[in-house]
């Protein structure tokens, strides 16, 4: 199968500005230092910084995480992209994830 072919428009380097967190401790779950609450954990993670190339400007990100009991990761992405040339971009995706590239469970631990 042949693929499509494409250009690279932008590169970005984020930083974290700001994390909510709902019912629990995502650095906590994380670290192994408490289980995932049974009824799942809530985390907003905010982002922003510059993007450079065909297409710059600056980049605002909210990544909205819903991390269920059964280790599977919910993500809720929304973007606005605010272009040097004055033009306004809103970006959405989705996904979902199971664990981590070295196999650790997202959650952490789960309750007993």
């Amino acid at each position: 199968m042949s693929g499509i072919a494409g250009e690279k428009l932008y590169d970005y380097t984020l930083s974290v500005t700001g994390v909510v967190e709902y019912r629990a401790s995502i650095r906590h779950i994380m670290g192994g230092q408490s289980s995932c609450p049974a009824g799942g954990l809530r985390v907003d993670v905010a982002f922003e910084g510059p993007m450079t190339g065909r297409l710059s400007g600056s980049v605002v990100v909210v990544h909205y995480m819903t991390i269920r009991a059964d280790r599977r990761v919910d993500l809720d992405i929304k973007a606005h992209v605010a272009t040097d040339d004055g033009e306004n971009i809103a970006l959405a995706a989705s996904g979902v994830g199971a664990r981590n590239p070295v196999g650790r469970p997202c959650c952490g631990r789960t309750s007993p």
